[in-house]
């Protein structure tokens, strides 16, 4: 016979650890997808719930954006760059700014990188704040409107647009 034993323990786990979260913020230029490659969540991210299931909002949208993906990875666990960058290259087709953590490995290190980014050109992007104001981004003069109806997080500062490693701490 084999008997479980249960032990009390005071140490708790921290689920954002165990789980690659799709995370959706804004800022002022653009809408933006990260995977979270268990990081901690920090600043702004606390306000993450992982209940709400925007991912799944986002795969049902049917848009197709033109966007440019970042050739120049540097990660050593990348075995197939084709699949890895194809969920990215998906978030940018429809619309996002998609960025991934470089250290996966590592849940308190901050540093990412955008994969892929779409083109706005001729597009506005419509949003809702918590507030459920409208925030438009993107072409403000175009008539194609895209509207996303998902829970965004506003970052405190715009994002970076290029392919360089930078530290999220600095901007949720």
């Amino acid at each position: 016979m084999i008997e479980i034993i249960e032990a009390e323990t005071e140490q708790k786990i921290d689920i954002s650890l165990l789980a690659d979260y799709d995370v959706f913020l804004y800022d002022e230029r653009k809408i933006i997808h990260i995977a979270t490659a268990g990081m901690t969540l920090i600043n702004s991210l606390e306000e993450f719930n992982s209940e709400i299931d925007n991912l799944g909002v986002v795969l049902k949208y049917r848009r197709a954006f033109n966007n440019e993906t970042n050739e120049n990875l540097t990660r050593d666990n990348i075995e197939n760059q084709e699949l890895y960058q194809s969920s990215f290259i998906q978030m940018a087709t429809k619309g996002f700014f998609s960025y991934d953590k470089v250290d996966i490995d590592n849940p308190d290190d901050y540093k990412f990188q955008l994969i892929s980014r779409p083109s706005y050109q001729n597009k506005k992007i419509v949003i809702k704040d918590s507030r459920y104001n409208n925030i438009e981004i993107g072409d403000l003069t175009s008539k194609k409107r895209y509207e996303y109806d998902l829970i965004f997080i506003r970052a405190k500062n715009n994002f970076p647009e290029d392919f360089k490693i930078f530290d999220i701490s600095e901007y949720i």
